[in-house]
């Protein structure tokens, strides 16, 4: 790793000053760039391409395994979800979420009328989830219809 040849708060590459409040970003970590005004790659991370090489030696020569190989998928699972839960967490947070239903084509699609009321609207719901078996009779029958008369309007003349 180099060692920095100017005195701290001077950048090493453009010599321009460095405010103590930007040697680290809001999480504590050193900036990716030494000053705000050249935004050139020189901190503490330097010597990175050396340690990238020798996981990759370490790699190629089977030393090194994926610890997710061995997780049941179960594990990988209940990782990803909690990853995922985290990411949404973090997007509402820091208010970037947008509600997919905010969209111009969700906002016409939601302000439309139902299509089917009553017995067929339950039949048609249920059925995304489950098979017709599970519905009740007034629904069935109801949905049959339904389905009866789309039938006679493919088939009709034109």
């Amino acid at each position: 790793m180099p060692e920095k040849k100017k005195p701290v708060g001077v950048c090493d590459l453009c010599g321009s000053k460095i405010l103590p409040a930007q040697w680290l970003t809001s999480k504590g970590h050193p900036r990716l760039y030494c000053s705000l005004e050249c935004k050139q790659t020189a901190n503490s991370r330097a010597g990175n391409p050396k340690r990238v090489a020798a996981i990759r030696r370490r790699i190629a020569s089977g030393q090194w395994k994926n610890p997710r190989s061995a997780l049941s998928p179960e594990e990988l699972h209940a990782l990803q979800s909690s990853a995922a839960r985290k990411g949404r967490l973090r997007e509402v947070a820091e208010k970037r979420w947008r509600n997919p239903a905010l969209s111009e084509a969700a906002r016409r699609k939601l302000s439309c009328p139902r299509k089917h009321t009553g017995a067929l609207h339950r039949a048609i719901e249920k059925l995304r989830c489950g098979s017709i078996s599970e519905l009740m009779d007034e629904e069935a029958t109801a949905y049959r219809e339904y389905r009866r008369q789309l039938r006679q309007k493919k088939s009709a003349p034109k």
